[in-house]
Formats: C-alpha cells, sequence, structure tokens
C-alpha cells in the first residue's frame, strides 16, 4: 500500500522518538561551517489505528442492521402470502400458490372421482365374499380437512421458522406430500358388522369343509381340521383399501391344516334334533317355524370312523324325520280355500238399500278373525246414523215395514250367516225376521238392530279366517265369502225342514173353509261331511239346530179371509 503524501499546511504533532538501536545510529558528520541552518525535510505523517477500526465496525453494523432489516421484511412478506406453500402437494395433487378454496374444490372434486360408485370387495373360502361401498362404511370425505391442513403448514411457528419453512418449500425443495387417507374418516363398526356377519356364517362352513350332510348321510373326510376366519384382518384390510381409495379385489387366504382326530359326540349333539311342524301362531298371525327332524346312530359311526383310513370319506348314516307341516306349507295353506259363500238378490231394491249394503260389505272385507276371535255384526257396522254415511231405506222395525237408516244391512248379515254355517263356525247369537224375507229360505236369516237383536260368531276352526262380500257390477247381487283353511276337505250341508203354517187365530177361514195360517216356522241343522260324503257332525240332527217362527203382513192375511164361523 502507497504511503500516504506529506501535509505541507501543518506541522506534524511532536511525538517522543523511538529510541533508535545502537548499530543503527549513523555516524557523526564532520562539522558544518557556522551560518544559516538549512531547513530540514518534512515527515511523513504516521497512520491513525483507532480510526480505521471505528469505521470498520461501523460499515460491518450496516451490514448487520441492512442483513436483519431485509430478514424482517422478508418475514413479514411471507407472513402476507396469501396462498398455499409452493411445492406442497396432497396424494399428488400440486397445491402450490392455491388459495384454501381453490385447494378445496380441487381436492373435493378429486376425492369424488375417486369414490364415486367405489366398492372394494374381499374374496373369502367357500365362495362367499364381502363388498363394502363407500355409503356402507360411512366415509367421510377429507378435502375439507387437507385443504386446510396444506395451508396451515408453515403458519404455525413464529415469524422467522415460518420464513425458514417457505425457503425450505420453494428454494430447497423440502415441500410435503400430504396423504389424503390419513385424514378421511370410515364406520369401523359398521365395516366389522358387516364383515363379522359374513365370517360366523363362513367359519360354520369352514368347520364342516370337508364335511357334507346329504339327505341319507353325513359325508367326512377323515383328518380336516377346521378353519377360522380372522375377523380383525378383514377389517383392517378393507380400511385401508377404503381409505386409499383401492378398488381391486382382494383375496383373503387361508392354510389348511390336517388332523385325524373328530368329535363326534359333539357332531352327534350339534347335528341331532327333532322334527317339529308348524303351527298357526295367533300372536304373530303366522305360521311358526318347521324343523326336520335328524339324528344318527352315534355308536355305528364311532366303528365306522374307527374302520377308516386317513383321507377317506366317511359316510355316517342320518335317520331323517320330516314335519308333519313345514312352514312353508303352512304359509300356502292360510286363507287358500274357499271354505262357505252365499249369494243373495238384490231385486226390488231401491239405490239408497243398494248404496247401504254395498257400505255393509265394504266394512266386512277388513274382518279376520283368529282361532277363538269373535265376531259382531252391530260392532262392525256402528250405530246406523246419517253421519255415518247411512241412507234411509225400507227395514223391518216393531212389526211393521219403514224406513230406517241402513235400510238393508239384514240381507247383508243375513247372507254372511248362510255362510257361516257352511263354514261351520259357531254361530253366538242369531235371531230371524218378524216377517219373512224374500231373499232366502226360511230359517236362514238373521235379522239386527241397533241395541238388538244381535247377530255374532266365533271363528272356531284351527285356523284363521277372512271375509269377503261384495256387490256384483250390475247391483242385482251381494256375495258374502269366507276363507280360511280346510285341512281335511270336510263341508257343511244344511237341511231344511220346509216352512211349516202358523195358526195364530183360528177364527180365520180362507176360501176351502180352512184357517187361514198367520204365519210359518222352519227348522234348519246342519250336517258336516267327509269327501266322500261320511257324516263326521250332526248324524242326530241336531248339530247347528236353528228354530225360526215368522208373520204374515196383515193385509196378506185378511186377503185369504173369506168368513168368520159362526160364534
Amino acid at each position: 500500500m502507497e504511503a500516504e503524501a506529506p501535509m505541507e499546511a501543518e506541522a506534524p504533532a511532536e511525538e517522543a522518538a523511538p529510541p533508535v538501536p545502537p548499530a543503527a545510529r549513523p555516524k557523526k558528520a564532520p562539522p558544518k561551517k557556522k551560518g544559516k541552518k538549512p531547513t530540514p525535510p518534512p515527515r511523513a505523517p504516521k497512520k491513525n489505528k483507532s480510526r480505521g477500526g471505528l469505521i470498520a465496525a461501523m460499515v460491518l453494523l450496516c451490514l448487520v442492521l441492512l442483513l436483519a432489516g431485509g430478514t424482517v421484511a422478508a418475514a413479514f412478506a411471507v407472513k402476507n402470502v396469501n396462498t398455499i406453500y409452493p411445492g406442497i402437494s396432497a396424494d399428488g395433487v400440486d397445491l402450490s400458490y392455491m388459495s384454501r378454496e381453490q385447494a378445496k374444490r380441487v381436492l373435493s372434486e378429486r376425492e369424488n372421482a375417486h369414490y364415486k360408485d367405489f366398492s372394494v370387495t374381499v374374496e373369502l373360502p367357500m365362495e362367499h365374499s364381502i363388498t363394502v361401498t363407500a355409503e356402507d362404511a360411512g366415509l367421510a370425505l377429507s378435502s375439507v380437512e387437507a385443504a386446510e391442513t396444506a395451508w396451515l403448514y408453515g403458519r404455525e411457528g413464529n415469524l422467522f421458522e415460518n420464513l425458514v419453512t417457505y425457503v425450505r418449500c420453494r428454494w430447497l425443495g423440502e415441500s410435503p406430500e400430504l396423504q389424503l387417507g390419513s385424514t378421511r374418516e370410515i364406520d369401523e363398526a359398521a365395516i366389522r358388522a358387516m364383515v363379522s356377519a359374513v365370517a360366523t356364517e363362513v367359519n360354520e362352513e369352514l368347520l364342516k369343509s370337508e364335511m357334507k350332510v346329504g339327505q341319507y348321510s353325513v359325508n367326512i373326510v377323515k383328518g380336516a381340521h377346521a378353519l377360522y376366519i380372522d375377523e380383525d384382518t378383514i377389517v383392517q384390510v378393507l380400511m385401508d383399501a377404503i381409505l386409499k381409495a383401492d378398488r381391486t379385489p382382494i383375496v383373503y387366504e387361508v392354510d389348511m391344516h390336517t388332523d385325524e382326530e373328530m368329535d363326534l359326540d359333539a357332531l352327534h349333539a350339534e347335528l341331532s334334533c327333532e322334527a317339529i311342524s308348524s303351527t298357526y301362531d295367533p300372536a304373530t298371525k303366522g305360521a311358526t317355524p318347521s324343523q326336520v327332524g335328524v339324528t344318527f346312530d352315534l355308536q355305528e359311526a364311532k366303528k365306522i370312523w374307527a374302520e377308516a383310513g386317513y383321507g377317506e370319506t366317511v359316510a355316517i348314516p342320518l335317520e331323517i324325520t320330516e314335519p308333519e307341516m313345514s312352514e312353508e306349507e303352512l304359509n300356502n295353506m292360510l286363507y287358500r280355500d274357499l271354505l262357505g259363500e252365499k249369494t243373495t238378490s238384490l231385486s226390488g231394491s231401491s239405490p239408497s238399500r243398494i248404496a247401504n249394503v254395498a257400505k255393509a260389505c265394504e266394512l266386512l272385507n277388513t274382518v279376520i278373525l283368529q282361532p277363538g276371535e269373535s265376531f259382531d255384526y252391530n260392532t262392525c257396522l256402528g250405530e246406523r246414523t246419517p253421519e255415518n254415511g247411512w241412507l234411509p231405506a225400507p227395514a223391518y222395525a216393531d212389526g211393521e215395514v219403514r224406513d230406517e237408516y241402513g235400510g238393508g244391512i239384514c240381507q247383508v248379515s243375513s247372507t254372511l250367516f248362510v255362510s257361516a254355517l257352511l263354514s261351520d263356525l259357531q254361530i253366538d247369537q242369531r235371531s230371524c225376521h218378524y216377517f219373512p224375507v224374500g231373499y232366502l229360505t226360511a230359517g236362514m236369516d238373521a235379522t239386527v238392530s241397533w241395541g238388538g237383536p244381535e247377530f255374532s260368531f266365533t271363528n272356531s276352526r284351527e285356523y284363521p279366517i277372512r271375509l269377503k262380500c261384495f256387490v256384483t257390477d250390475d247391483n242385482r247381487y251381494v256375495t258374502v265369502q269366507i276363507w280360511g283353511t280346510n285341512v281335511d276337505g270336510s263341508y257343511v250341508k244344511i237341511n231344511f225342514s220346509g216352512a211349516m203354517p202358523v195358526y195364530g187365530d183360528n177364527t180365520l177361514i180362507g176360501a176351502d173353509g180352512n184357517p187361514v195360517a198367520t204365519g210359518a216356522r222352519a227348522t234348519i241343522w246342519c250336517h258336516v261331511l267327509s269327501p266322500d260324503g261320511t257324516i263326521l257332525k250332526g248324524a242326530e240332527n241336531d248339530y247347528k239346530w236353528f228354530y225360526s217362527e215368522y208373520h204374515y203382513h196383515t193385509e196378506d192375511i185378511q186377503a185369504q179371509v173369506v168368513a168368520a164361523p159362526p160364534v
């Protein structure tokens, strides 16, 4: 470095000169002549070391302050970044520079595409499989959570920690790869329930994987060992596949082991059961489960097993007992048979009377009676009032014919009475009309009125019955049917004594000189017959025996009277 130029304007400051070593001292110059002394040459100024160090320190301080200020500015700049840091991705989707909403939308579209019509299947032994859909698993998609996680990355530290994270993401390539599967939620309990149901069935079959129960024997390969499905493993495999949106079919395999031991006592206890026939249960209104009886000779089975070689199929003969009535057979029998049916004419009926008859049929069509259950006609139809929809029509009341609300319903009750007799039901209450009716043979009618008389019967059969009633489309006839189950094919025949005259007043003489009848009486009774005509019930002609007595109308009686006998 070059020496500084001498300073001319100012004399150098006087300083004590450092001592000069003897060897370096110059020899004395010869004395000069006295005169004017010459002016000595100027000395070079010495450097100021303390001032140079101060300048360097100030420069360094400026650099530090400049760097610190830049760092703080950069940290605040990163803090104000309103997008996801560069390089961050989720399941292969680059989220760099995306806003929260953009990331949510992109990830949501990806997840929806992944899980559209999603299902995963696990193939199990014994030709079973379990298929679970996203809905089955109660899958909760995680696009919102994943987008939020990506947004928060590098924002949860202090200013300088976040700055370092940003630098590492942008320039050093150290951005994280987020896994959506880690934030998806599924219903493990629902998956486990599905797996358990199928695994239980498979395990039961695996226990008998080398045992076939045939119609006449149980065939066992000697040496087969029970295999079991590990439910926990299947649940975990399914959960992993669902979380990864992996649709690849999964094959669950188990190893086969062999064992020569066979617990025939346990097999006998497991297989043996008695035959159980199905019966009708009024509580459930359906058939009870039936069961086939199965057993085998345990001692004979042990002998056959002991004589068989390893790997041979051992056939153990079964003793099979079929139930007298299976559940399917009984269900097919319910309401299968038409037990009783009667049709009567509506000829001469007014529109109002036909409307009342049709309304009564409509109410009866809802009736199903369980075994032992009773039916009351008045209760079923309710009080006949205009508020209940009944119309005025001719009816018998208090010994005369007059318009009554619900007039005509006695034709339905009478038709039902005959159907009940033909169905061999227990008749509890029945009364004949005061006057004979034109739509039925004497003795086969059943009158009703609100407050009495009553008509009621009980389902005395073994199975339930159902009523079906209707007026023909042309309004000419009304039909009442009773449907049920006829196990033995038996049927009912109604016997009729014929209408016999009743002479209530011997003073009334007709044109033939004989007394004029004031009424009629009739008797009916029933026979229950087998398909071949054998009488099963009523051989004494006293089964379901009913007596009826009617009055003729006064005008009809008077029309036959010619004269009264002399007193």
